[in-house]
């Protein structure tokens, strides 16, 4: 890409950010928030002297990044504009401190129509929180990834009781915990979920909240589910509020 935009001469005055929409269509990957699913790729070019070149970076980034980072190319100010990405532009400069602190999120409905999951993740440096809002259903399965031989080779080892090596279980993948949470450092293929751990009590409880913070800062319309409603009309126009269904009673 880079060679054609010389070829043509516009290397000189061409911004270029290369990434993917998501992690690659298997089993654990796309519509999934486990580590295969979140994990993409990200290249930018910039033909701005003094930037670093050939260099990879530690920082947490996201594709919530990229408006904010075009918006600053074009030195367009956000003052009045509250956006949950950062710019990137100065990365291209210099390497931040670290920050163990640092996260990014996720937010999954569907993937097709009758894909309905609605999940929501945070994921920091070391911690991954996920909260599957529909965990009462089975997890879907879209139709090209059905008809892949990977999917139809896991599909038929269970069906005929045959081993298969895999990182996770049929059962497990369909049926899925309303929180996960996973230490990617000592567990990188997110097997087991710590949450009713009592060690990892305060850290759930953390990484839960600033999740909840992101997702009223975003304006989510899933943020009360699945156990409220949200109401934001009438007298809850200007200060919504989560209300309680009372499933703590009924289950």
């Amino acid at each position: 890409m880079l060679k054609e935009l010389e070829s043509f001469g516009f290397d000189k005055d061409t911004f270029v950010m290369y990434t993917s929409d998501n992690g690659p269509p298997f089993p654990g990957g796309r519509t999934n928030f486990y580590e295969a699913g979140i994990k993409e790729p990200m290249i930018i070019f910039s033909p701005e002297n003094g930037v670093r070149r050939n260099e990879v970076t530690a920082s947490m980034t996201s594709l919530l990044d990229i408006f904010p980072t075009v918006l600053d190319v074009f030195k367009i100010s956000t003052n009045t504009t509250k956006l949950t990405g950062k710019s990137l532009l100065p990365l291209l400069v210099q390497e931040p401190p670290r920050n163990d602190n640092d996260a990014i999120f996720g937010s999954q409905t569907f993937h097709e129509v009758t894909m309905s999951y609605p999940m929501r993740m945070i994921r920091t440096r070391r911690l991954k929180l996920i909260h599957n809002i529909n965990y009462n259903s089975y997890f879907p399965v879209d139709q090209d990834l059905y008809t892949s031989p990977t999917f139809q080779e896991i599909l038929d080892s269970i069906l005929n009781k045959t081993y298969l090596p895999w990182a996770r279980d049929l059962k497990s993948y369909y049926q899925r915990d309303e929180w996960q949470l996973f230490d990617t450092k000592i567990d990188p293929m997110e097997k087991t979920n710590l949450v009713q751990k009592p060690k990892y009590k305060k850290i759930f409880e953390d990484l839960k909240e600033r999740l909840m913070n992101w997702q009223k800062a975003t304006h989510d319309p899933w943020r009360c589910a699945p156990h409220g409603v949200l109401q934001e009309q009438g007298i809850f126009k200007k200060d919504p509020k989560c209300f309680t269904l009372g499933h703590e009673v009924l289950f």
